[in-house]
């Protein structure tokens, strides 16, 4: 696959007596880190899920850190898990689970919407692959086929290892997930969808 970028659009509106036209723009562009490899580890953390999780804002940064701080050198990400045990999404990625053949992920307005989530949306319908928008409950935890999160700089990337954070170390208790066909399908398409998308620039430094 060829080398992606990512950029990022800040625009500055000073409160001035100019009129709302007139701000300033920056854009920062800077190369993708390397999809990280397997085996993929994910923790998960029974805690509530944001305020807002339609709004990406600075205090969620905030507030998120005290489970960053907890996360083992190994792992990928860490998975918000109700009281209830509905899973909602990563830190900063988006989450599926993959049952009887269908894909499972929360339903739109309970977690913020990232932009690979919704290309795996589109070529599940794409394909007929039925998107179920449930929470997946980590007490059918045997009975998935298999999970997987996404985000832009991860794209699809299958759990190989799951645990829940606990106060020792000695309390974990890793799961070994199942590699499941259908993840691999959805992976593989969404990556060709991803170069289909993708217009090669050229940038001078």
């Amino acid at each position: 696959m060829t080398e992606e970028i990512r950029n990022k659009l800040d625009i500055n509106m000073e409160e001035t007596n100019k009129q709302l036209t007139d701000f300033d723009t920056y854009c920062f562009i800077e190369k993708l880190p390397p999809i990280p490899s397997p085996p993929i580890c994910v923790a998960f953390a029974r805690h509530q899920p944001r305020h807002d999780p339609t709004v990406k804002s600075t205090i969620w940064v905030r507030e998120r850190q005290e489970l960053e701080v907890r996360m083992k050198k190994e792992d990928n990400e860490v998975l918000l898990v109700d009281p209830e045990g509905r899973v909602f999404e990563g830190l900063s990625s988006n989450f599926f689970a993959a049952k009887d053949g269908k894909l499972y992920t929360a339903p739109p307005g309970s977690v913020l919407e990232g932009t690979m989530q919704k290309m795996v949306i589109t070529v599940a319908g794409e394909q007929q692959i039925p998107v179920v928008f449930e929470h997946p409950n980590i007490s059918e935890l045997s009975l998935w086929e298999g999970a997987f999160i996404t985000s832009t700089s991860r794209a699809v990337l299958p759990i190989d290892e799951l645990y829940e954070m606990q106060e020792t170390e000695s309390q974990v208790k890793l799961i070994t997930m199942k590699q499941s066909p259908l993840i691999q399908k959805v992976k593989a398409l969404v990556f060709k969808a991803m170069e289909d998308k993708s217009i090669p620039i050229a940038i001078s430094i």
